[in-house]
């Protein structure tokens, strides 16, 4: 995700209007519009998104963001699979995996990357630093951070497409878990750089939870999964991976929030695309040194 997202001819954030004071917006059910909006929003995928994009609207769109992790793992699957049949082709098929990822996507996130890496790398004042954000212009600091970031995580699937089956459980998981990890930033208590900014309408709007119980069913969803191909070791795998996506997001939140002075688009893009390369890294490591 971007400050920037929206602009895109998929986006629900740029084709739905705001409403007038006087006009009740028409809406769908809860999870449908939440649904149908996260895929539309965040993804390249044809989907019927919210007429109208306010605080409920994000609110529904970011409960539902990992929906668009779960997509992005039908791609994901066959890749890694395609790698575990044939491993001369491991480097190409991780080179295709992260692409992948940035095509489906409108490389809406790492653009958020690149954005927050020249506002941290400047060391400005928050007022400084939501200007630097709002930069379409990628400064050399913007464009390592992309690359280093897309570097490790091509590396770290490179790694655990040799895994066999396990392997191709993980790089499934990584989508799922990067966004399950960037809904954390719009639940309460975290606070929007501008009230009437693209923040202001997701940042703050969700119950904690909601991305606590999505990290519960991923968890014990990828324990059930690797269960039949490591045995015991898949309480171990699955709470590592829990670990590699909690641990940096922890850390990343408090702070953007801090040094940008409250969150907006870009944080999210960054924490989905530092988050995958964090928990690959961590779950290829824990792969090498188990023997599994």
């Amino acid at each position: 995700m971007s400050g920037k997202a929206g602009h895109g001819h998929n986006s629900a954030a740029h084709s739905a209007a705001a409403p007038r004071p006087d006009e009740e917006p028409a809406r769908a059910p809860a999870l449908v519009e939440g649904v149908g909006t996260a895929i539309s929003w965040l993804s390249i995928i044809p989907c019927r998104g919210a007429r109208f994009f306010d605080r409920t609207t994000g609110r529904r769109a970011m409960a539902a963001m990992p929906v668009v992790g779960l997509i992005l793992a039908a791609p994901t699957v066959a890749l890694a699979a395609l790698a575990a049949t044939y491993p001369e082709l491991r480097l190409l098929v991780a080179v295709a995996v992260v692409c992948t990822w940035q095509l489906l996507t409108r490389g809406m996130h790492v653009d958020g990357l690149a954005d927050v890496g020249d506002a941290l790398g400047s060391y400005a004042p928050p007022q400084r630093a939501q200007e630097i954000l709002a930069d379409s212009y990628t400064g050399a600091l913007g464009a390592a951070t992309m690359v280093l970031t897309l570097a490790v995580q091509t590396a770290a699937v490179y790694v655990l497409s040799g895994c066999s089956s396990t392997g191709v459980a993980l790089i499934t998981a990584l989508p799922f878990g990067a966004r399950i990890a960037a809904t954390w930033g719009a639940t309460r208590g975290h606070r929007p750089q501008k009230a009437t900014g693209f923040g202001g309408l997701i940042v703050g709007t969700i119950a904690r939870w909601i991305p606590l119980l999505w990290a519960a069913v991923a968890t014990c969803a990828l324990w059930a999964t690797l269960l039949p191909i490591v045995g015991s070791m898949s309480p171990i795998v699955a709470v590592a991976a829990l670990l590699g996506f909690a641990l940096p997001a922890g850390v990343v939140w408090p702070l953007f929030d801090r040094r940008f002075g409250g969150l907006n688009g870009d944080c999210f893009g960054a924490v989905i695309e530092l988050s995958t390369a964090a928990a690959a890294t961590v779950l290829s490591v824990v792969c090498v040194v188990a023997g599994i």
